[in-house]
């Protein structure tokens, strides 16, 4: 039995998934997720595409729900299918995606939540 694979998109960094979502979502909100990723670079942060089983979206969804965000980006790393980036960055955004979650990479770290 063939389970069926999902495309999804999101931002990650050091802290782990910041978003997770199809491609219809995506372009209804016409925000430019790559400068997103672009503008927070010091915390290694990435605009990913990943392809996963459907089984494992919702425990990726369910993860994120109870803002398990490093757990999250863990989960999808050991079980997605396909990986990819915008092509211009994609040598820069796959070195980070291997360093990443690590809080320590944030040259910040939690200063703006205390």
């Amino acid at each position: 039995m063939k389970q069926e694979i999902k495309t999804y998109y999101g931002i990650a960094d050091a802290h782990g998934i910041e978003s997770f979502f199809t491609e219809e979502e995506m372009n209804m909100t016409k925000f430019p997720y790559v400068l997103r990723a672009d503008l927070n670079r010091q915390r290694h942060a990435v605009f990913y595409e990943v392809e996963l089983l459907l089984p494992d979206v919702e425990v990726v969804k369910q993860l994120i729900k109870k803002g398990k965000y490093q757990e999250s980006l863990q989960f999808i790393k050991k079980n997605l299918k396909k990986l990819s980036f915008p092509k211009a960055q994609s040598t820069d955004y796959g070195k980070s995606w291997k360093l990443i979650p690590n809080p320590d990479l944030d040259p910040w770290g939690n200063k703006f939540e205390e």
